[in-house]
């Protein structure tokens, strides 16, 4: 318990409600929360290349974790086009935006993430048996690739190559991508040199932020380097109430799955309290956020877990 980085955890609880705001409006200001996304690609690498790198068990990991989000993914999609079946029975009809399900993301769009996670599992499995005794090589490779893929992606237009309906969530991996080769690099880092030091992460981060703000066409990869920092600002940031936070941080990928249905359940009630586009979005946010960590909190009270939790 002493060397866990409640940091992290702090920013694991936070992060979703970056999530939550994307999904909450569709201002240009909802485009300051992308790092949050980012930031959960990235500590998916970071955390899978980190044990990679400690433990060596590169295929039965890879194998483990993919089980793990298996289930869940097939559980979740279940779960929504069950509700979705209910509204459609209230209602007469279905929302535009679940009319579509594929096996890359199930029968809601936003459930593209899990696949992706499992997707990022092979990878760093992969690169850990062909390149993982390349620690210093590897480093400094993952980064370059990770510019180059964000090079790639501001001359490609991914959305327009990416036109079926079963393979949109593709454009979606493209875009994350260098947030997965970041987190390999951050991992393999720390493994080698040790944490970074707080100021170096923090001064990276404002110069990431700023760029953003002041280049509004700011290609996507700057989010992703921010999401990358974030995690390097949480393993350098000290925490008190570590249990207290570590188990909030535990319920961040259940948040991500469960916070849609309370979403499109208060998205009516607070645009109609709160005229305030920009206003009612964060009144949204916030509290869909609180009731997804209260879902979540009842689970691990009632013991719900696995795969409903994941």
């Amino acid at each position: 318990m002493a060397s866990r980085k409640h940091g992290i955890d702090v920013l694991r609880v936070v992060a979703p409600v970056g999530i939550i705001w994307i999904h909450a409006n569709d201002s240009q200001i909802k485009e300051w929360a992308r790092p949050c996304l980012s930031f959960f690609v990235a500590a998916v690498a970071y955390f899978g290349w980190l044990h990679l790198a400690r433990t060596g068990q590169g295929w039965a990991y890879c194998k483990q974790r993919v089980q793990h989000l298996a289930l869940p993914f097939v559980v979740w999609s279940a779960i929504h086009a069950a509700l979705f079946g209910v509204r459609a029975l209230a209602t007469g009809k279905l929302p535009d935006h679940v009319r579509e399900w594929g096996p890359l993301f199930g029968t809601n769009y936003h459930l593209w993430f899990l696949p992706f996670a499992m997707a990022i599992t092979l990878f760093l499995a992969l690169v850990f048996a062909l390149f993982g005794h390349h620690g210093r090589w590897l480093l400094g490779a993952s980064l370059a690739a990770a510019i180059l893929m964000g090079c790639l992606h501001t001359a490609t237009d991914w959305d327009g190559l990416v036109t079926g309906t079963w393979l949109k969530p593709l454009a979606h991996w493209e875009r994350e991508f260098p947030s997965v080769l970041l987190g390999i690099a951050l991992a393999q880092w720390v493994h080698l040199r040790g944490v970074p030091p707080l100021g170096l992460a923090l001064s990276g981060l404002m110069a990431a932020l700023l760029f953003k703000f002041c280049v509004p066409t700011a290609p996507y990869f700057v989010n992703c380097v921010s999401g990358a920092l974030l995690i390097a600002v949480g393993l350098g940031v000290r925490s008190t109430g570590g249990a207290y936070w570590e188990t909030l941080a535990r319920l961040s990928f259940f948040v991500y799955l469960v916070h849609l249905i309370p979403l499109s359940m208060l998205r009516a009630p607070v645009a109609a309290a709160v005229d305030n586009q920009i206003l009612s979005a964060g009144l949204l946010t916030i509290i869909t956020w609180l009731v997804s960590i209260a879902l979540g909190l009842l689970c691990i009270r009632y013991r719900v877990g696995w795969p409903i939790v994941p």
